[in-house]
């Protein structure tokens, strides 16, 4: 039995230093059985201006206590990177200090190490994107609104620690968007969870969806943090990727390896519905794998040890998404100063 109903995996791997760059425009063969079905038509219907009121209230009261509890969690993990206090005891620096005026007058101008520098690490400098599937393999999975309360707790939680930057990413249709640049947040505020709110209808549907649409997100996240990263400034780059953990797991593979051999961290967030007594399940702890090999079919749990991310979290529980998603990160930010 899963204890409360919430699993955390991790599962530590080699990572392929000698990772191929793969051109991210270029499509590549799948030796996965996967066949992706004919194209289903969703009507899409806008939200009005009050509905989006409505929901962003909503989302606002539910997910504060989270957000709270992740800001103050991922305060005490993620380590300040960017020297910006001043300290010590310099002949030359920034700023004098003034408690050493005195002892440098008295001493008849001999202790002269009385100025400061900015050599203490007081701000954090991490770039980090978060992804939510807009598939409508989300809704029929009845996670929707799980994952826009995930999100409004991750995106509140790192305004709240400054954590650098961070922008926001949808996945699932044609192609990913960027729906939030990286950048530096103040705040979470009202006029960017509305327009997210207006993005993300989960409806999103293609004949690609399901054995691409992760792909050309870790294709597009890789793109995107290679261009943003300045050489001079050690960045610690992280996606953060919430979906329903449906995929095609041998064209994501190779894909997480070549973002890991750039110093780059997929964590994956897969927020799950627990199976109710008399209906059927869509947890993805019943799912299963088909494979298969010399012609014999080989039937594996779709979590099996292949699964590509080496850092995952399976959330049932949304009350247990601070505690279990601190967890994670400090793996990876133990792994990342490795």
């Amino acid at each position: 039995d899963r204890p409360g109903g919430i699993v955390a995996g991790e599962r530590s791997e080699t990572v392929l230093q000698d990772v191929a760059t793969l051109n991210p425009a270029e499509e590549q063969d799948d030796e996965d059985d996967d066949v992706a079905g004919p194209e289903i038509e969703v009507e899409t219907v806008a939200l009005t201006e009050q509905q989006v009121a409505d929901k962003w209230a909503h989302l606002e009261t539910t997910t504060t206590q989270w957000a709270c509890s992740l800001s103050e969690q991922l305060r005490i993990v993620l380590e300040p990177t960017l020297k910006g206090r001043l300290q010590g005891d310099y002949k030359t620096g920034k700023r004098i200090s003034m408690r050493k005026v005195i002892p440098y007058i008295a001493s008849s101008f001999r202790r002269d190490k009385i100025w400061l520098r900015r050599t203490k690490a007081s701000k954090r400098q991490y770039q980090v994107l978060v992804c939510i599937d807009n598939s409508f393999s989300m809704s029929e999975c009845g996670v929707a609104d799980t994952a826009m309360a995930a999100l409004f707790t991750l995106c509140s939680a790192l305004a709240r620690v400054e954590v650098g930057e961070f922008g926001v990413c949808s996945f699932g249709g044609e192609k990913p968007e960027l729906l939030i640049p990286l950048g530096h947040h103040a705040e979470f505020g009202r006029p960017m969870a509305e327009d997210l709110i207006r993005n993300f209808t989960f409806k999103e549907q293609s004949e690609t969806s399901h054995n691409r649409g992760l792909t050309k997100l870790l294709q597009l996240t890789t793109h995107i943090f290679d261009h943003v990263h300045a050489a001079s400034i050690p960045v610690s780059q992280m996606a953060l990727i919430v979906t329903d953990g449906r995929f095609n797991k041998a064209a994501v593979r190779q894909w997480v390896h070549t973002a890991l051999s750039r110093q780059q961290y997929p964590l994956l967030i897969i927020v799950d519905r627990p199976k109710e007594e008399g209906q059927p399940s869509t947890s993805v702890f019943d799912l299963k794998a088909v494979q298969y090999e010399n012609g014999t079919c080989m039937v594996s749990p779709y979590l099996s040890p292949d699964f590509p991310f080496p850092f995952y979290v399976v959330i049932q529980d949304m009350a247990a998404l601070p505690r279990v998603l601190a967890d994670v990160v400090r793996q990876w930010f133990e792994m990342a100063v490795r």
